[in-house]
């Protein structure tokens, strides 16, 4: 089966008398997308920019896998243009500028609500190297008070 034998409307389902794509046909409309030559940057951006779109047209949240499905590239591929081992600057800047999108997104959906806390720290930890470390805990600071006698403590008021 070839990439261009994939029909995205056969997968797609209604909601409120508008069609939305299901998870899956969303996912093959990636995989029908022509091939692009990923070493062109500007193509890249392009395809990247498209992504987006369709994600905000169809209600789907953009993640890195969707991302890299729609590039026709694997995820260890887009890691290695994060880490600059592949291609030159521009693509390491692009893919750094685009995972702190994702990341942003995801941190202001935890916040406000809209994303269950636990999806989004998993989604963190994995796809952008949040990890737990442990705080320590601060000691609290005791105020130690000599009991003194009372003629002591007249003595010590009077001298200031």
């Amino acid at each position: 089966m070839k990439k261009d034998d994939f029909d995205p409307k056969y997968y797609g389902r209604r909601f409120g008398g508008v069609e939305h794509m299901s998870d899956l046909s969303f996912g093959v409309e990636g995989l029908s997308q022509p091939e692009i030559d990923v070493s062109n940057i500007k193509a890249v951006m392009e395809r990247v920019s498209l992504y987006f779109q369709r994600c905000d047209e169809e209600f789907q949240e953009p993640g890195v896998a969707g991302m890299c499905l729609w590039l026709g590239i694997t995820t260890e591929r887009w890691k290695s243009w994060v880490d600059g081992a592949e291609f030159n600057a521009t693509h390491r800047i692009f893919c750094e500028r685009v995972m702190t999108l994702l990341e942003s997104r995801l941190e202001e959906q935890m916040v406000q609500g809209k994303i269950n806390p636990v999806t989004a720290m998993f989604l963190l930890k994995s796809q952008h190297g949040y990890i737990d470390t442990p705080q320590p805990k601060k000691a609290q600071k005791r105020q130690v008070i000599k009991e003194m006698p009372v003629n002591d403590i007249l003595k010590l008021i009077s001298k200031k």
